[in-house]
């Protein structure tokens, strides 16, 4: 499963951090992404993952096996993505 992260194998939540997420998706080289802003960015991924999309369009892709676990995975990255965003807001504002 390509999760926005340089590590691979990612197989459970636990193997997520936000700084790894971080250093994906705003690498400088990330091919698509040169010139779009850290919101753009994140809107991307949080569009990418958000659990309507992702169940519908990439869970029927997958394994019956793999499923639940990709469905956890993605919930996980949603929450921080979303999280993410909020504080790029705030920094915006200057709230």
């Amino acid at each position: 499963m390509p999760w926005p992260l340089f590590q691979p194998g990612c197989t459970s939540p636990d193997d997520i951090s936000r700084r790894s997420m971080e250093q994906f998706i705003f690498h400088p080289l990330r091919p698509g992404m040169e010139i779009k802003s850290r919101k753009d960015r994140l809107k991307a991924e949080i569009l990418r993952f958000h659990p309507d999309k992702f169940n519908s369009h990439i869970v029927r892709k997958l394994r019956e096996c793999d499923r639940e676990k990709a469905i956890e995975i993605a919930g996980v990255l949603a929450r921080m993505l979303t999280d993410m965003m909020a504080e790029e807001i705030q920094q915006e504002t200057g709230q």
